[in-house]
């Protein structure tokens, strides 16, 4: 397969709507999030992806369950931390994500617990992903902090990545993004309640990644290389 000419800041751009994608697909609310500063020209953090998803959340038409890779809780209100990661980058959280007050922030913002609550929540959640650091396999759980109905998590994406190895720390793959999105939108059999024919430019933002996973020409083969040179050809012809 030929290689995308698209530049790092390009492709990080392209995965990160994937993400957001697949987590629209899975019930989650999804933003991105600055940590603002006030020295000018600086801002604290950068979140990729911002999301929750609620315990009662369905939509039954569509004839198909959450992906199990993301672990979606019946129980809670499920807040996620994302970061997305290329191929070649590190299994790390930013730094910034547990410095100069950050988590207090995107918790405040979010709104779950009220101001007096937050300071300890930020701390403890705080503790969990310093905590995660040292993981060394792909079965630890990533850092998690509950807190009565709420649950936060800070997760990985690694969607250039096929699959995880053993020895890698916790995060939702290639195989599991591009396979769980096609049963949703390009699915093998009829839906009765769920046309899959309709204005696709409702999808927005994620218009042109909704035509590549709906072209039957990238049923055989859709990864992250090819999604690249898909969305290139469209903006060349």
């Amino acid at each position: 397969m030929l290689l995308s000419s698209m530049d790092d800041k390009q492709k990080s751009i392209i995965q990160e709507n994937l993400v957001s994608l697949y987590l629209r697909l899975n019930g989650f609310f999804v933003n991105k999030f600055i940590v603002h500063s006030a020295k000018h020209g600086n801002n604290k953090s950068e979140i990729d992806c911002l999301a929750v998803r609620f315990p009662y959340n369905s939509e039954p038409e569509r004839e198909i369950q959450t992906d199990p890779s993301i672990k979606c809780s019946n129980a809670h209100i499920d807040f996620l931390i994302c970061e997305v990661k290329s191929d070649r980058q590190k299994i790390a959280f930013n730094k910034s994500l547990v410095n100069d007050g950050v988590l207090e922030t995107i918790l405040r913002w979010c709104g779950p617990l009220p101001e007096e609550k937050l300071q300890k929540a930020s701390e403890d959640f705080k503790q969990a992903i310093e905590g995660w650091k040292n993981a060394k396999n792909c079965h630890e759980e990533p850092p998690t902090y509950v807190h009565e109905n709420y649950r936060f998590r800070a997760i990985f994406f690694k969607p250039e990545t096929k699959r995880s190895r053993e020895n890698q720390p916790w995060f939702i793959n290639e195989e599991s993004i591009f396979s769980f999105i096609s049963k949703c939108v390009d699915p093998a059999e009829h839906r009765d309640q769920c046309t899959t024919v309709y204005d696709l430019q409702a999808w927005a933002e994620f218009e042109k990644i909704i035509r590549y996973f709906k072209d039957a020409d990238t049923r055989t083969d859709r990864n992250m290389q090819s999604l690249y040179k898909h969305l290139e050809n469209t903006e060349t012809n």
